[in-house]
């Protein structure tokens, strides 16, 4: 939700931005959520309602890809740290359809 009620507001361009800086923390706290729960012997695949939050988290951080690839800022971390988050959803994406 946190990221629904910031995005609108988000300026990627100013890391300083509080809108920014909660999206930023509201995908990256879904990625550890899903290291978490892949760190462990659940599977990801049975937490049915995961689906829309996922979404959302991976598609901040694609936001967050190309404003390092049109601006070159890296406030928010590399291209390859981002592109590398991104494959985690990409992967739990993946590991969710097969169910």
């Amino acid at each position: 939700m946190s990221i629904f009620l910031h995005e609108p507001f988000a300026n990627l361009k100013n890391p300083d931005d509080l809108s920014t800086r909660r999206i930023l923390e509201a995908a990256r706290s879904v990625l550890k959520m899903i290291f978490a729960v892949t760190s462990t012997c659940l599977d990801l695949s049975l937490i049915v309602r995961a689906d829309f939050g996922l979404h959302c988290a991976a598609r901040t951080l694609v936001l967050f890809l190309r404003n390092v690839i049109e601006t070159g800022d890296t406030s928010a971390g590399s291209e390859e740290q981002l592109r590398s988050e991104i494959e985690v959803f990409r992967l739990a994406f993946i590991a969710h359809g097969k169910r």
